[in-house]
């Protein structure tokens, strides 16, 4: 709730946008804007059920404490998480990003005393889950970490709920990326580690209203503010 309490944060624009979709009536919207295949059945948001009356946020949080439960750490949180008749598709949602959003957090200590990193070992753990990963990863694999969970996550719902496909992207604000355009390269370095799914082109917040002219004037007031911020 805290989240969704900063005005111009990523948390509280995907709420006020997709879940204003999902009341209102206009998910046809939302699988336009996705190129979804089939209508949408359920959105999740933070791994969540925001009506609480969905099994589908337990069995994907049985799915993550299975696996990332072994470590000590955070586990991974779904920003927003669709699922259809036929594709399970998450989204790796950025507003105010940097050359690096998708990047693994450190323990500075940890890798002060030499320790493996805990994003390294979390890498690991997914390989032996049978996903088929780079075995060495290195700098240029930390910085995709957060969507190559994703992609695990996607792809172990989609495997658990029968789902045909299994689909990952990020949506991200363009006049960020236009800062920041070696996150372009970032991306296709994802496309490359993690061929067992679908990897989806970036989208962007700006691309929105041509979807939904409702969310027009609220949208482009947050991203004025985040290119004068």
């Amino acid at each position: 709730m805290a989240h969704l309490g900063v005005p111009h944060g990523e948390d509280a624009l995907t709420w006020n946008v997709f879940r204003s979709a999902d009341l209102g009536g206009r998910l046809e919207v939302v699988q336009r804007f996705f190129a979804l295949k089939s209508t949408i059945d359920e959105l999740l948001f933070w791994g969540c059920d925001p009506d609480g009356k969905s099994e589908l946020q337990q069995r994907l949080s049985i799915l993550i404490r299975e696996l990332d439960g072994k470590r000590k750490g955070n586990i991974t949180e779904i920003d927003l998480a669709i699922i259809t008749r036929t594709e399970v598709c998450f989204v790796e949602i950025k507003l105010k990003s940097y050359a690096t959003p998708w990047t693994a957090s450190e323990d500075k200590e940890r890798v002060a005393d030499g320790k493996t990193p805990g994003w390294q070992k979390r890498w690991a753990d997914y390989r032996q889950a049978g996903f088929d990963l780079p075995p060495a990863p290195s700098e240029s694999e930390k910085h995709v970490y957060q969507l190559v969970r994703n992609a695990v996550y996607a792809k172990r719902l989609a495997d658990d709920l029968g789902k045909q496909v299994a689909r990952v992207c990020s949506l991200m604000s363009r006049s960020r990326v236009d800062i920041y355009p070696i996150v372009l390269e970032q991306y296709e370095n994802f496309k490359r580690v993690c061929p067992f799914l679908i990897v989806d082109p970036i989208l962007y917040w700006e691309d929105l209203p041509d979807f939904d002219p409702e969310v027009s004037r609220k949208l482009q007031e947050t991203l004025d503010r985040l290119r004068d911020a």
